[in-house]
């Protein structure tokens, strides 16, 4: 991944994490890598991110 000295919002590539577990032991899983705003035709980092925990595409 690149990295820019950029803050994080303006950098081009993002990671998606989702809490996983309850009590003792909680911890982020990775759910998504890639870009923030790809060229038109190509899935965001985001939308991927949605499909992989809802099974759809925010579209669909």
């Amino acid at each position: 991944m690149p990295i820019r000295d950029a803050p994080p919002s303006q950098r081009p590539f993002a990671f998606v994490f989702a809490p996983v577990g309850v009590g003792a032991d909680p911890y982020l899983r990775l759910v998504a890598v890639g870009e923030r705003h790809p060229r038109p035709g190509t899935r965001s980092v985001y939308q991927r991110a949605h499909k992989r925990l809802h099974g759809r595409y925010p579209d669909q």
